[in-house]
């Protein structure tokens, strides 16, 4: 019997503590890797509207100097002219799946707008064609609280 107590007295495991700092340690660096991940996502949508905007700009000053005309809406950047050409294969939606929207201001000044997260447009986090080159983060909603 005396041997088999002390089998039992040199058997080690794991206390409660010991696991409990374990759990907490991967949590801290879940939620570390979990916000960077998050970020990066961010950075990656906005650098999409970015792009797909600066494009569409493109493809209405190449109309505008073809045809001596603003387009009447951006479908005309990817409708055929008389003479075969389109000035966009295709339009982008936005990274939450939104139409992107053109209005005519006068003269030759239009604005290119994404409606942003909400979908609705002249809210806080519109991105245009005259904000973004400001902006380093995605605009948000403010959500109150």
């Amino acid at each position: 019997m005396n041997s088999n107590n002390q089998a039992r007295c040199t058997e080690r495991g794991f206390t409660l503590v010991e696991i409990m700092v374990v759990v907490v340690i991967i949590g801290l660096l879940a939620s570390v890797v979990i916000q960077s991940v998050w970020q990066d996502r961010d950075d990656a949508m906005l650098q999409k509207v970015k792009v797909d905007i600066k494009g569409i700009e493109t493809a209405i000053d190449r109309y505008r100097l073809r045809e001596h005309k603003l387009p009447d809406s951006l479908e005309d950047l990817t409708t055929e002219n008389e003479n075969g050409y389109k000035y966009l294969k295709n339009l982008n939606t936005d990274p939450w799946y939104n139409e992107y929207e053109y209005e005519i201001l006068g003269g030759n000044k239009y604005l290119i707008r994404c409606n942003g997260e909400d979908g609705e447009s002249d809210t806080d986090d519109d991105i245009t064609s005259t904000n973004m080159a400001e902006l380093r983060t995605l605009p948000r909603m403010d959500r109150g609280g």
